[in-house]
């Protein structure tokens, strides 16, 4: 049901219980008046006849009777002179005031009041005085009904014109529903225009500034959906990436090992195996020139090839590779304590997942190296049933994380990026050694890693 109708049905409610109490008034007040003209007529015709009989009560009756036919209708009365054998000498003629009309009935019971009859004894005969208020009644009911027409045309012009005038309050709310439809269906770029009366006005305005910052919100929304459906391609390219780069450091470090490491092995063991009598002095220099450059040229190798790809992550596993990579800071740095400790079923862990954690801590240790002036490193591995965390830290003097991940420092943004692509989080904080602390978080399993 529209709110004009609703508005309609209330005013009419309004005007009919109205009109009603009125009709009530009026038929209350009619009913008092009846009454009242009632008896005051009843009274006057009752104290006129009964002086007039008392002139003469030795008289014949027929005189009164006479008397009577000459007096005619006595309004709202019914005079009746009865013989003493009961016949009727005198009857009130018909009313001639509105003839052959009567009120209706159920208005005419309503309306007749309680009244007794004036019965007057004469010599003779009985003069009887009966209250007839039917002319009253029907008076009060014509009364009643121009009331009830008045009140009706009343009620059907204001009908009409509340209508109209309802239409012109509620068009604007019309509109405000239509514009909120075509909002719901998609349509964000409708406004509304400057809408009659001030609270329409300002619910116009109100909404047109919702629309705006709702068809705002979307385009953000459908922003930021777009760049975040471009991160997750960036991020899926980016794993790809890795994953290319980290198979060519595989092979090139399955060949460096393989083929090159054995040929420099080769060119030494040739060059050991020259004898020294054999050749001038300048040749046995330059053979042993050879064999120190196939020493470092093997030596090299050695530290290039787990730079590329340590082959113990793919034979031995996660764990052991890392052993191996502690080990070597260790040789070389005597002045750094490191210290490893993991936890829990490593060999579980995806291969990318490894390698990404694997790089993380060889990237870790090498600014530890650098940068830290540190003397103690501890990195900690643990992986339970559905997590995985690593923490690498430090002694050092610490940095801060701007001036890790400023321009420039590539390694600390491609940990982060690396560990970012595999769902998990990568963060800096104070270790609780005093330096620098980088903690990894990840929930397995991979969920990123398993959609790939």
């Amino acid at each position: 049901m529209s709110l004009r109708l609703q508005i309609n049905i209330a005013i009419t409610a309004l005007m009919l219980l109205f009109i009603g109490a009125l009709v009530v008034v009026e038929i209350d007040d009619s009913s008092r008046s009846v009454a009242e003209e009632m008896e005051a007529s009843s009274r006057v015709a009752g104290v006129l006849l009964d002086g007039i009989t008392k002139l003469d009560r030795g008289s014949d009756p027929a005189w009164l009777g006479a008397f009577l036919m000459r007096l005619g209708r006595v309004r709202a009365n019914e005079i009746e002179l009865v013989a003493s054998d009961g016949a009727t000498l005198y009857r009130s003629p018909p009313p001639t005031y509105k003839s052959g009309r009567d009120a209706p009935g159920w208005f005419a019971r309503l309306m007749t009041p309680a009244t007794d009859p004036l019965t007057i004894s004469l010599h003779g005969a009985t003069l009887r005085v009966t209250p007839n208020a039917s002319r009253a009644i029907l008076d009060a009911w014509d009364n009643l009904y121009r009331f009830a027409v008045i009140c009706g045309v009343f009620l059907v012009l204001a009908n009409v014109a509340v209508f109209w005038f309802t239409g012109r309050a509620v068009a604007p709310l019309e509109r405000i529903a239509n514009a909120l439809s075509h909002v719901e269906q998609g349509a964000l770029d409708t406004r509304l225009p400057l809408l009659r009366g001030r609270e329409a006005r300002q619910i116009g305005e109100s909404f047109n500034r919702m629309a705006t910052a709702l068809e705002e919100t979307v385009r953000i929304r459908e922003q930021a959906e777009w760049a975040r459906a471009q991160l997750a391609n960036g991020r899926a390219f980016g794993r790809e990436i890795q994953s290319r780069m980290e198979e060519e450091r595989r092979v090139l470090a399955r060949e460096l090992h393989d083929e090159l490491g054995q040929t420099v092995t080769a060119i030494r063991s040739i060059a050991a195996s020259i004898g020294p009598g054999a050749l001038t002095d300048d040749a046995a220099k330059r053979i042993k020139m050879i064999e120190e450059l196939s020493v470092r040229l093997h030596d090299g190798m050695r530290d290039l090839v787990p730079r590329l790809r340590p082959l113990a992550l793919d034979e031995l596993g996660l764990a052991e590779a890392l052993r191996d990579l502690v080990h070597d800071h260790r040789a070389h740095h005597a002045g750094l304590a490191f210290e490893l400790a993991t936890s829990g079923d490593l060999g579980a862990i995806p291969d990318e997942l490894a390698i990404a954690l694997y790089r993380v801590v060889q990237e870790s240790l090498t600014n530890v190296v650098k940068h830290a002036h540190a003397t103690r490193c501890n990195i900690a591995l643990a992986a339970c049933r559905d997590s995985l965390s690593l923490t690498v830290e430090d002694d050092g003097r610490g940095i801060a994380e701007a001036d890790l991940t400023k321009a420039g420092r590539f390694g600390a943004r491609g940990m982060r990026e690396r560990i970012e692509s595999l769902g998990g989080s990568f963060t800096f904080a104070k270790a609780e050694l005093g330096g620098l602390a980088v903690q990894v978080r990840l929930r397995l399993p991979l969920a990123s890693i398993v959609e790939a």
